[in-house]
């Protein structure tokens, strides 16, 4: 059922509900210690918005060959759902409200993964999974840094748009990750999917060309109110902005992607925050598929249909 570059991934015949993931040779090795710390703490038993390994698989000689898991089916990757061309292909009846939700819901899979003693590091657009009503799941959780008994099993990768500026130019498998850096991917996803698909430090640098990974190392956040003087950067033209958000929206992205790590929002703040917005959206009397923030003048989404010609809902 997928394919990656650490191995492929199976359905179990008369295991409904179960997949296996199968290492490339050259991994199992360096893999098996943690997969079987893993299933023996019971992480898939504390959780199941997340795949964690369940069972351990190995040949007919007893060699480890991979794990077992949730079946994660019916499901999109995130990025299908923020892209707006691609929302209307796979989730053609989400408005607005039902993106709210399902944030509300990514930020409720990392609380779950951060209780379960785990933290994600490698969190990004394709290990997180979108229903059709709006529930998430994570997946490639054999990833996520793990300890037990003082044993300490890494996370050795990372997506560079969304890995945190301190973390810029470090080798990835040599750092101790932390929550406070899986809080700023958690925004990374929240953002993506509130702004249309647009990335947060991706915007007009009054400058030279610079790179997205330089632009978040240099914490230009292109859409700060607070800090525009000093990031020099402008949101892109037709793009929502972040005044259109109430206070506890605004104020949660300029922490997430301010200047302290220890200031960013958690998972809980999050589900605080998102709660708040999806309570207090407005419906649009003009488009049914428009609901929008109340801090905005007006529907925001009419407002870009009649700028682009193209309607995001």
């Amino acid at each position: 059922v997928g394919k990656g570059g650490e191995g492929e991934v199976y359905a179990i015949k008369g295991r409904s509900g179960q997949a296996v993931k199968i290492y490339n040779t050259g991994l199992r090795a360096n893999r098996e210690d943690k997969v079987r710390a893993m299933v023996g703490e019971g992480l898939a038993d504390k959780t199941d918005l997340v795949a964690y390994p369940c069972d351990v698989v190995t040949d007919c000689r007893g060699n480890f060959l991979g794990f077992a898991m949730r079946l994660v089916s019916g499901y999109r990757p995130l990025h299908e759902l923020y892209s707006p061309k691609s929302r209307q292909r796979h989730f053609p009846k989400a408005a607005y409200r039902f993106i709210v939700h399902a944030a509300l819901n990514v930020a409720r899979a990392v609380a779950k993964v951060h209780q379960t003693g785990c933290v994600i590091g490698d969190l990004n657009h394709s290990g997180v999974l979108v229903a059709q009503d709006a529930t998430v799941a994570l997946i490639d959780a054999d990833s996520f840094q793990f300890s037990l008994n003082g044993q300490s099993y890494p996370c050795v990768v990372g997506v560079p748009d969304f890995t945190p500026p301190e973390l810029h130019g470090k080798n990835l498998a040599s750092v101790q990750r932390t929550i406070e850096h899986d809080n700023f991917g958690l925004a990374v996803a929240i953002f993506h999917l509130m702004f249309m698909g647009r990335h947060p430090y991706a915007g007009r640098y009054n400058g030279p060309d610079i790179s997205m990974g330089d632009a978040i190392a240099q914490n230009q956040f292109a859409f700060s109110l607070t800090r525009q003087a000093a990031t020099q950067t402008t949101p892109p033209p037709g793009s929502p902005t972040l005044d259109m958000f109430p206070d506890v929206i605004s104020h949660a992205f300029e922490k997430a992607f301010g200047l302290s790590p220890g200031a960013r929002p958690t998972a809980l703040d999050w589900i605080h925050a998102l709660k708040s917005l999806e309570g207090s959206l407005n419906h649009c009397s003009k488009v049914n598929t428009h609901y929008y923030p109340n801090n905005a003048e007006g529907c925001v989404w009419c407002k870009l249909t009649a700028n682009s010609g193209f309607d995001m809902f």
